[in-house]
């Protein structure tokens, strides 16, 4: 009987959908030019002598005239639909409180990033007009759309249940990714290791420490990352959640020298060779996966076996911790050993000898996401715990 339901509200939620999504767009488009026209306004004769100007001052007519209305008129028709008290489905849709929530969100960074701008500025000595145009103009579409979500016309039913889905798919994105260095750890590092030393204190770094810690019981773990407020505070947490120690440590050389096993996860501007390699310790598992590169070319030169995620995914792109190895041919199909899934299914060997130093790239994978999601919605069903949310 839930079929014919749901092909019925198909229709629906596509329309939403789309209206939506437009709106967000022409929202977007109309903000840009209205800052730009306020900027012009606020910076007086400067701007009518700037080079480029006139072709500035044309976008920002074209941007503010046409999405404008068009915003105007598309929340006309869907105000409408919202505000029918006979039919609650538009306010009580997640496309609804979606649309509310990011779009406050993304008028609340611009706008303190622009009154930012616009304040340090001033005491620098400096008259910024684009910044404080830009933050003022933000700042009325964030008031604007907080003050939809407190209306009783147009208040989003489902809000909370938004915000709950999102909060558990960042959630499960970071727990995936510490779960897959976790699996290079299980498959490549030896099985008495002791000492971890881990470069970086955010994002997916807390369950690449807490799972490792899971399977190796270690003796040791050193944390390091650039400000010294958060690496204390990533090892302070850390320490109260694996109950045993965890050391935070003022440069590379100490977190890395001597471990077992080595996470580099910074967060660096660009590529820089802060990791030495003289630094790993023979028979040592190194896993690399900033962004920007921070290990020197020699780093696989030392290595026995060199393993990635996927070799499709890290051959290409202009990013990652090896990505001038492969440029200069230092990782290629010829030198990859394997890949980790080839190891799990048992195609190919993991860790063979003590001796062996091993090398696990990995760039991350939707397919964790996916396979760790359901092994949670397993355990969770098990356990009896957990809300379904309605996303029609």
């Amino acid at each position: 009987m839930s079929r014919p339901d749901a092909t019925a509200r198909t229709p629906g939620v596509v329309r939403r959908i789309i209206v939506l999504v437009v709106l967000y767009a022409l929202v977007v488009i109309a903000a840009i030019g209205l800052s730009g026209l306020l900027e012009r306004v606020l910076a007086g004769t400067e701007a009518v002598v700037a080079e480029g100007s006139g072709t500035l001052l044309a976008r920002s007519l074209a941007f503010a005239l046409i999405a404008g209305p068009l915003a105007a008129a598309l929340w006309w028709w869907e105000s409408r639909r919202l505000a029918d008290p006979d039919d609650p489905s538009e306010r009580d849709s997640v496309a609804w409180a979606l649309y509310l929530l990011v779009t406050t969100l993304t008028a609340l960074i611009t706008a303190t990033v622009g009154l930012g701008g616009a304040a340090t500025a001033g005491i620098d000595g400096r008259w910024d007009p684009g910044a404080l145009a830009s933050g003022i103009v933000w700042a009325a579409v964030w008031v604007l759309h907080v003050l939809l979500r407190r209306s009783t016309l147009f208040a989003p039913g489902r809000l909370a249940s938004v915000i709950v889905g999102l909060s558990a798919v960042w959630g499960l994105a970071v727990a995936a990714s510490g779960a897959v260095t976790a699996l290079g750890g299980k498959y490549l590092a030896r099985k008495g290791s002791k000492i971890l030393g881990h470069i970086g204190s955010r994002g997916t770094a807390y369950w690449n420490v807490r799972l490792l810690d899971h399977l190796f019981d270690f003796d040791e773990i050193r944390v390091h990352s650039r400000r010294p407020e958060s690496r204390n505070g990533f090892a302070e947490k850390l320490s109260a959640d694996l109950g045993k120690p965890v050391r935070a440590v003022g440069d590379w050389r100490s977190c890395v020298d001597g471990a077992d096993i080595v996470v580099e996860a910074s967060r660096l501007p660009e590529p820089e060779p802060l990791l030495k390699t003289e630094w790993i310790k023979p028979g040592a598992l190194v896993m690399p996966y900033g962004t920007m590169s921070a290990v020197e070319l020699s780093l696989t030169d030392i290595m026995a076996k060199i393993v990635v995620d996927d070799w499709g995914q890290c051959k290409g792109g202009k990013l990652g911790s090896l990505r001038a190895h492969v440029e200069t041919g230092r990782l290629s199909e010829q030198t990859l050993h394997a890949e980790l899934g080839q190891i799990a299914a048992g195609l190919k060997a993991g860790r063979e000898s003590e001796e062996e130093t091993i090398l696990f790239w990995h760039r991350g994978l939707s397919l964790s996401d996916i396979a760790l999601g359901k092994a949670m919605l397993t355990k969770a069903q098990a356990n009896g715990i957990g809300q379904r949310l309605r996303f029609s």
